[in-house]
């Protein structure tokens, strides 16, 4: 998208256009990205009320209502994807993925009446105190598909592994399907709740070094929740998605090397990796002495 002002001009004259995708990461070069940016906020308001939109590199909450003031009561369809193709150097410069709160989610219920399909980001619970936005999850009247984008690191602009948050992060990281199912009775406990589809998808890793990526690939699965049309068996059909493609995965980047290195990122960062690595073996012996099979055949401890 090079001509980012001339979006506006011409988004009136799609009448008829009833879905849109907008990619905010790939706008062009030529004026300064910020601008580029509101440009292209400003150029969703004007096109006519949407039935479906799929947006990408949000930065804040605050944008997602600006346009939802124009397209929110049509909106049957609402999919907001999180920059999970971040790298670690570009983290540096960037704010962390935006993730949504529990006002925000009140405010995406007023806004939209009619969604029935939505994917969000929240950061993940660190204990049951803080499990009311998933009880917020369940006040959408028509809501009938959701993909909740949990992002698992609990200090939205912590970098380094170190000590206390480094501990807090690897606890908060496990998915499980107990986890997956007190999701769901927490959304489905609304009256309001008609959900018939669950998808649970940890992200955050992006912000990380190798060694620690690959940890939580092992701990923090994917998970799909069905509704049984059995009506005398409550819980949903539970399902782990991508579990071979996450050991394929594992496998073809081994943390083989004494420092913790990969083969592939051998030159890159060696000095910080190593003592990455070494901060992950030691809390993971401390917090689970029986280490994971699998992440001991490949060579993290």
């Amino acid at each position: 998208m090079s001509d980012t002002p001339a979006l506006s001009r011409i988004a009136c004259l799609f009448t008829g256009l009833q879905r849109l995708y907008i990619n905010l990461s790939t706008l062009g070069s030529g004026i300064p990205r910020g601008i580029a940016h509101n440009h292209v906020l400003e150029a969703i308001r004007v096109f006519p009320p949407l039935q479906y939109l799929r947006v990408r590199s949000l930065h804040s909450a605050k944008e997602l209502h600006r346009i939802l003031e124009c397209h929110g009561e049509t909106l049957k369809g609402l999919i907001i994807e999180p920059d999970i193709g971040l790298t670690r150097r570009d983290s540096l410069f960037r704010k962390s993925s935006l993730t949504f709160n529990v006002s925000d989610i009140h405010q995406l219920v007023q806004a939209c009446p009619d969604l029935e399909e939505l994917r969000v980001q929240i950061r993940k619970p660190t204990d049951d105190r803080h499990l009311g936005i998933y009880k917020t999850l369940g006040n959408f009247p028509k809501l009938k598909s959701l993909v909740l984008d949990l992002h698992y690191n609990p200090e939205p602009d912590s970098r380094i592994l170190i000590g206390v948050y480094g501990r807090l992060l690897l606890k908060n990281a496990p998915a499980d399907k107990e986890l997956a199912v007190k999701i769901w009775d927490l959304i489905n406990s609304s009256h309001n709740a008609h959900l018939q589809h669950l998808r649970i998808v940890p992200f955050g890793i992006m912000h990380h070094k190798e060694t620690l990526r690959y940890c939580f690939g092992f701990l923090a699965p994917s998970f799909l929740a069905t509704r049984s049309s059995n009506f005398d068996f409550p819980q949903p059909i539970l399902e782990e998605i991508g579990d071979k493609e996450r050991l394929i995965w594992m496998h073809e980047y081994p943390i083989s090397r004494e420092d913790g290195r990969s083969e592939r990122n051998s030159d890159l960062d060696s000095d910080l990796v190593g003592l990455e690595t070494m901060t992950v073996r030691s809390l993971f012996r401390e917090m689970w002495p029986s280490a994971p099979s699998t992440l001991a055949e490949n060579g993290l401890f």
